[in-house]
């Protein structure tokens, strides 16, 4: 007689109270959408050494405390989707997520799944990595707190009231709305990227300068231009979609740097671009998307191979603080592509926002407990 009372009381209970969406299908699936993926971990990252219960707050183990076991069930996971939406369509990040250039399906935002294979020489570029001769035991930040601004990466975001510059390199000539207050990084790269969604393209320059007697731009170095809408490569680099795409062998400044609204946000969901202490063409001159390279610089590891932290290695244990956290999920999953020589040091470069970054606590050393015998090289020219 009570487990009738109790069945009617349930079907009574589920048709005023509908089951909300939040509530998780799959183990690590924070958000209920039938997939376990970035914003589960998002979640989980939000709510992480708090009490919270419900998978819906990240405490995907149940135990009323958010914590690294509720990471690994989340990792265990990643990937995985409810069967009644093994296909889930790509969309463009929405609410408070950052924006993301190019294409869902794009090779830029694309994650390695864990079992991606490992480039033969990936012992000989870690060892070269472990040289205390080139650089430190982890990943560097240029640009970090404290440290010089002056290779940092200037970002600005255009709007379609801004001036209209006409710009050239010499070879290509491009058209871009510019911030007034936009100026380029005072090192002598003298790099910038501008965003200008009204002109659907994201504007990477170097050697750039700006008159303002004669309210022009010029352009010493380079400029590369990428499509916002295209999947993002060269149209050099096989399987690119538009023509427009070109510049920086290959690279686009949309993942040369990190910014600081994908750090605030939480979630970094591309790849990104490192800079190596100096590459090297003995195995190779370059890999895929790469469409050109440097050239021999001292070094052995190829431009246009990336490097990750490695799936098997538990983030939430590594003491990382929070921001350094977020980067070092985006390492892991979508690892850096090498794509240029940074004379010291094996670096990845910030957007130039020194107290925005020292407000929420990032320093240039924050990735030290993750050492490079926790990462590895994916083979080169590899398409998830």
């Amino acid at each position: 007689m009570k487990i009738k009372y109790f069945v009617i009381f349930v079907i009574i209970l589920f048709s005023v109270y509908p089951t909300p969406k939040i509530i998780a299908v799959l183990p690590g699936d924070a958000n209920g959408d039938g997939k376990v993926d970035g914003p589960d971990y998002v979640i989980w990252l939000n709510h992480y050494n708090q009490s919270a219960t419900g998978a819906a707050n990240g405490d995907f183990d149940g135990n009323g405390f958010v914590d690294g076991q509720d990471y690994v069930i989340w990792l265990n996971n990643y990937g995985s989707t409810d069967p009644a939406n093994k296909t889930p369509t790509p969309t463009k990040p929405t609410g408070n997520q950052p924006y993301r250039a190019f294409s869902a399906d794009s090779y830029w935002n694309t994650p390695f799944p864990p079992n991606a294979p490992i480039d033969p020489n990936n012992t000989k570029y870690i060892a070269d990595s472990q040289n205390s001769s080139h650089t430190q035991n982890f990943l560097q930040f240029t640009a970090a707190p404290g440290t010089g601004q002056a290779f940092g990466q200037p970002i600005y975001w255009a709007k379609a009231s801004d001036k209209l510059y006409s710009i050239t390199d010499g070879s290509r000539n491009v058209s871009v709305h510019i911030p007034a207050n936009a100026r380029p990084a005072t090192g002598s790269d003298g790099q910038i990227t501008i965003y200008d969604q009204s002109t659907d393209q994201v504007v990477g320059m170097s050697g750039a300068s700006y008159n303002s007697s004669s309210d022009s731009w010029t352009v010493g170095g380079s400029i590369d231009r990428y499509i916002l809408s295209s999947n993002g490569l060269d149209t050099k680099a096989s399987g690119s979609n538009d023509s427009r795409n070109t510049g920086h062998r290959g690279t686009t400044s949309a993942v040369r740097a990190v910014r600081i609204d994908e750090v605030q946000n939480g979630v970094i969901n591309h790849r990104l671009a490192c800079f190596w202490w100096a590459t090297g063409v003995q195995t190779v001159n370059h890999y895929w998307p790469m469409v050109g390279d440097e050239g021999a610089k001292g070094g052995i590891v190829p431009e246009g191979i990336v490097i990750r932290i490695k799936p098997s290695i538990n983030l939430a244990s590594k003491g990382l603080s929070k921001p350094a956290l977020v980067i070092a999920k985006a390492l892991q999953d979508y690892g850096c592509l090498i794509t240029d020589n940074s004379g010291s040091g094996n670096r990845l470069k910030l957007e130039i926002n020194e107290a925005e970054w020292q407000k929420i606590g990032l320093t240039y050393n924050a990735l030290s407990p993750l050492p490079w015998s926790d990462w590895e090289f994916v083979k080169g020219g590899y398409q998830p």
